[in-house]
This record gives C-alpha cells, sequence and structure tokens, in this order.
C-alpha cells in the first residue's frame, strides 16, 4: 500500500533533483555523486588532522574532542542544505544520513564511536525557530543516523535557551559572540560520563557545535565528537 501512495504521489506531483533541477528524483545519482569528501581537521584549530581528532596542543577541558564531516559544503550538498532547511525537503534526511554514515566507515572514529555505545545529540533549534520552521533538521538526521547505527538519541539532553540572530551573514568572530550562552543541559546528570555524538548538518566557523560542546562538558559529558553532513573549507575570521 505504501509503495502505491509513493507511486500515486510522483504521479501527480513528479521530483526534481534539488540539485541539477532534473526530473525523476528528488537527489539524481549524478549530483549525488558529486559530493567530495572533505579534509580531517582539528575541530579547535581547523588544520589538518590525521584521524579528525583534536590535536593535543589545542585540547581543552571543554574542548570537542574531533570532528567527522562528510562532504565539502559546495554546489549541489549546498542546495540539498538549503532544500531542507527552507524549502521543507525532509525527504532528503534519509539521503544524508546514509551519505554521513557511508564516509564514516572509512574514518578513524568510527571504531571509536561504535564500541563507546555514544548517545545522539542533534543541535537544538531555539522553541521559537522551531515553530516557524515546523521541524529541526538536525533532529531528523540524527534519528536516521540511530537507526543505521543502532545508537540511542537524546534530543531533549540540550536545549537552545537564547533565539540567535541567522549566521548566514556573520563573521567567524561575530557567530562566536552570539553564541556564547545559547545552550543549556537541563538535566547534567543524564550527560555525565557520556560519549556524546553532536550531530549537525553543517560545520561553518564551528562556533554553534564548539559552544554546544563546551555546555556539554561542563555538564559532565566524557566526550564530545562532533559529527556533520558537511563541512565548509573556506574559514571565516
Amino acid at each position: 500500500m505504501d509503495q502505491l501512495k509513493t507511486f500515486i504521489f510522483d504521479l501527480l506531483f513528479p521530483r526534481r533533483c534539488v540539485g541539477c533541477s532534473s526530473w525523476g528524483m528528488v537527489l539524481c545519482a549524478h549530483c549525488r555523486e558529486s559530493f567530495r569528501e572533505t579534509t580531517r581537521i582539528c575541530p579547535a584549530c581547523e588544520r589538518p588532522s590525521i584521524d579528525g581528532m583534536t590535536h593535543p596542543g589545542c585540547r581543552k577541558s571543554t574542548g570537542i574532542d574531533g570532528l567527522v564531516a562528510a562532504v565539502v559544503y559546495q554546489d549541489a550538498v549546498r542546495a540539498v542544505v538549503h532544500a531542507m532547511k527552507y524549502k521543507w525537503v525532509t525527504m532528503l534526511a534519509p539521503i544524508v544520513s546514509q551519505e554521513m554514515l557511508r564516509r564514516m566507515h572509512a574514518h578513524p572514529l568510527e571504531k571509536l564511536l561504535v564500541s563507546k555505545k555514544g548517545v545522539l545529540i542533534p543541535i537544538p533549534l531555539h522553541k521559537s525557530r522551531e515553530r516557524a520552521r515546523g521541524f529541526n533538521q538536525s533532529e531528523i538526521i540524527a534519528r536516521h543516523l540511530g537507526q543505521l547505527l543502532a545508537l540511542q538519541v537524546e534530543s531533549d539532553m540540550l536545549t537552545r535557551v537564547q533565539a540567535t540572530p541567522p549566521q548566514v551573514a556573520r563573521s567567524g568572530k561575530e557567530r562566536r559572540a552570539a553564541m556564547h550562552g545559547a545552550f543549556a543541559v537541563p538535566h547534567p546528570d543524564r550527560c555525565k560520563g557520556k560519549t556524546v555524538l553532536l550531530v549537525d548538518d553543517v560545520w561553518t566557523t564551528g562556533s554553534t557545535m564548539r559552544e554546544a560542546g563546551r555546555v556539554l562538558k561542563r555538564s559532565g559529558a566524557l566526550e564530545v565528537i562532533g559529527l556533520v553532513f558537511a563541512r565548509s573549507e573556506g574559514r571565516l575570521v
């Protein structure tokens, strides 16, 4: 019955690729194949890191411990993220999570993440923005990843207490200042001693994920590792 419904829906509302506008699929094979894998970086200084872990010299007690980024934030990838956020094309979430998992399989952090049975925590939106948008794209991605990895998703462990303005046109310094104090952990005992996989769609300057990681670490998280679909390779100062 579900396949019949999907067939009828596709017949009445033909899908177009969000990347190139070709007919037939929400993301065509050509655009998906154009995704380019990112280089591995230290999430503190953003310089190359062999395994994506934070450099020993960059480590801080409240800093995140590593970063797994799947693809470069450009071209078709940018179109996918934009369509999910602003055009409500949530059917892209399974594709995004599959791409993240596919690249995780070749990442040195994979064994660490799976063996420690971490919890997935999506970067939260402020309640006002989530109401306006109708969903949190990071939470949808996290739930698909949770199914693929057989890991628990804790969407209420981290909350957003400040409604920060859109960050697109801001410099890196402005983003860092805007994010300070944006998050809270309502029940610190729930994350104490946990390995946390912090899930978001895009790493641009890293300000959002670093601040979220700082709050989780201060609340007792043992390790915090960023897990993102796309990473911008141009730094904002």
